[in-house]
């Protein structure tokens, strides 16, 4: 069982190898590089300490929310945009399914509340807005700070 705690990370491996290497192109389309470094530190953190660790499934859950709502983004980037986004074939071939998954089997087999996945599928899902948020602000005050606006 400890192996299905590894698996955020090998989705996250896939999906960023994707988006930069193999075909790449995502840094020309978006760049979020950090978010998907920090998604990979938490996922092979995840893995290393396994189900032992009692914060595990919330943790597992949240993750694998935040791929499976990156996947719609990518299909909706790549709706609008009439071409493929570096990212979609994962997205939606790996991170998606993991996500329905996970979910179904950890509710399932009662391992997740309700209550539980809940919160942590708001979160998961939820992280790609507040995250945007979060750069178009800093973005918006760096540019000001950059034009010696800053006072």
């Amino acid at each position: 069982m400890s192996f299905v705690y590894w698996l955020p990370a090998i989705a996250g491996a896939l999906h960023v190898t994707e988006e930069f290497y193999w075909p790449g192109g995502f840094s020309e389309w978006f760049r979020e590089y950090r978010v998907n470094g920090v998604m990979l530190l938490a996922g092979v953190a995840l893995g290393w300490m396994g189900p032992d660790w009692s914060r595990a499934l919330s943790l597992w859950l949240i993750l694998v929310a935040i791929l499976g709502a990156n996947a719609f983004l990518h299909l909706i980037g790549s709706w609008r945009t009439r071409c493929y986004v570096p990212g979609l074939v994962t997205g939606m071939l790996v991170n998606l399914p993991l996500c329905l998954w996970g979910y179904a089997h950890f509710i399932g087999n009662r391992e997740a509340s309700l209550s539980m996945a809940a919160t942590s599928l708001a979160l998961g899902a939820s992280y790609d807005i507040w995250s945007n948020l979060s750069h178009r602000a800093r973005s918006a005050w760096m540019g000001g700070h950059a034009n010696g606006n800053d006072r």
